[in-house]
Parts: structure tokens; C-alpha cells; sequence
């Protein structure tokens, strides 16, 4: 089907069925008729399928970031003996993925997982809010992980325990690290005139202009577009910047 923008409301009905409702939409409703065993209920307007694991999967996969769903309705998920650090990397992979995170955040996040999966060792079902203590306690005094790392470790881990391990409530007493509250280094205009001066490509000196002007990241700054350029009103349109989010910021006369 496709993306919609409305949300799909899933929730129990009942202790093997789950209740899903949405705002009509042909694709969603011809979708939710190849799910075996779906019934429609007109006097409650909704739709209601089997509560098994295929059928999370498969709405999942059709609905991805449209879901408003509480992922402890379907407890905890099993780990035995058998289960891997890779199998559980790859359902982050997948969950991380169907939620609509960005690439960037895909990467970190696994990358987190990774390090601290290999440090809870062989035995996963041991994994819990004390092992997740202890091994940030170890980053961090060991290591000397920055604040940054250390905040970024533990949306991941919050990450693990809610989409994969279905156990959200376990780390909510987690602590975050204090940000630092230092002074950012700015630059004199002197220092800004010689700094431009000493780029002489005018591609790069446009460039470096634009994100010190509008106050740009790199990777803002190159997906620019001649459109995104209103200087009549002396605004850049910056499309889909850090939480895929768009905004306007200023342009100056002399970028």
C-alpha cells in the first residue's frame, strides 16, 4: 500500500486478537484483506486480526512509521541460550529501519548495540537494567567516553529494550548525562574576512559563506538547490535537515 498519512491505531482486543483502525484508505483496507483470519467489525469500525508475531510483522512492514502501537502489549521477546548477538542486531536493523530513522542513526545506534552486546558476553538472556549500569559505568570511567557518546549509548540501548527486547519499562530509571554548558568559539570579523580570503575556489567559498551566514551543516549545505535560494526575502529553505525536518534560515546579501 501506499505511505499514508494518517496513523494506524493498533491495539489489543481482546487476549489473541488486535484492534486496527485508521482513517479509510483503499490501499490499507485491500492490504488488511490479505491478512489471514482479519475480521471487520461496522458497528466499532475497525478491523481486527490475529495477535501473532507474522501478523506484527506484516503490519509492520506495510504501515512501518505510520503505527502507533505500544510494543509492551505483545511482552517480552524470548531469548534463549541459542540466540546471537548478530540475530539481535538484525532485528534492530529491521526495527530501526520500518521506524524511519535516518542512515546516520541507523549506523550509530548498531554500532552502540554492537559494542555492547559483545561485552554482555555468550549468554544473552542475562542482559538487563544492572548489565546496561555496568557497562556504561565501564565506558565511561574506563574509557572516558564524552557526555555526547555516553547520551547517544543510551538512546540505543532504550532503543534495544523497546523495539527489540519488547522490555521498555526496564530502563526507565536510566540516566542521561549532563550536557556540558560550554561557550561556543566564536570567530572576530577580522577572522571570518581572512578565513574567506583564503579560499579561492568559488564553489568552496560559496559554500563556506552559506554555513557560516545561515548557520548550515556540510551535508545541508551541498544538497542546496538554486530554488532553495529566496533572495528577495533573504531566506534559505533547508530541506529535510537533522531529524529529517525542514526549516528556513536567513541568507545573507553577501552569500
Amino acid at each position: 500500500p501506499r505511505p499514508g498519512s494518517a496513523p494506524v491505531h493498533i491495539r489489543p482486543d481482546g487476549e489473541d486478537r488486535l484492534a486496527i483502525s485508521f482513517v479509510y484508505d483503499a490501499d490499507r483496507v485491500a492490504f488488511v484483506k490479505t491478512i489471514t483470519g482479519r475480521r471487520w467489525h461496522p458497528e466499532r469500525r475497525v478491523w481486527t486480526v490475529p495477535r501473532t508475531d507474522t501478523v506484527i510483522d506484516q503490519l509492520a512492514a506495510a504501515f512501518g512509521p505510520d503505527i502507533r502501537l505500544d510494543p509492551t502489549l505483545f511482552g517480552a521477546r524470548e531469548i534463549d541460550e541459542e540466540t546471537t548477538a548478530e540475530e539481535l542486531l538484525n532485528l534492530a536493523r529491521r526495527e530501526l529501519v520500518l521506524r524511519g530513522y535516518s542512515l546516520a542513526t541507523r549506523k550509530s545506534y548498531l554500532q552502540h548495540l554492537r559494542h555492547f552486546l559483545e561485552a554482555a558476553g555468550s549468554d544473552l538472556r542475562a542482559i538487563g537494567r544492572e548489565t546496561v549500569r555496568a557497562y556504561l559505568h565501564e565506558r565511561v570511567t574506563r574509557d572516558g567516553i564524552s557526555r555526547a557518546y555516553h547520551s547517544q549509548a543510551v538512546s540505543a540501548l532504550h532503543f534495544l529494550f523497546r523495539y527489540v527486547l519488547r522490555r521498555p519499562r526496564e530502563l526507565e530509571d536510566l540516566p542521561r548525562p549532563k550536557k556540558d554548558q560550554a561557550l561556543p568559539t566564536v570567530l572576530s570579523r577580522d577572522e571570518v574576512e581572512r578565513l574567506l580570503a583564503a579560499v579561492h575556489n568559488p564553489k568552496h567559498r560559496a559554500l563556506l559563506m552559506l554555513i557560516y551566514s545561515g548557520g548550515l551543516r556540510v551535508g545541508e549545505v551541498v544538497r542546496l538547490r538554486p530554488e532553495d535560494l529566496d533572495a528577495q526575502r533573504g531566506l534559505i529553505h533547508v530541506r529535510g535537515g537533522k531529524g529529517r525536518k525542514d526549516r528556513y534560515t536567513l541568507l545573507s546579501d553577501r552569500a
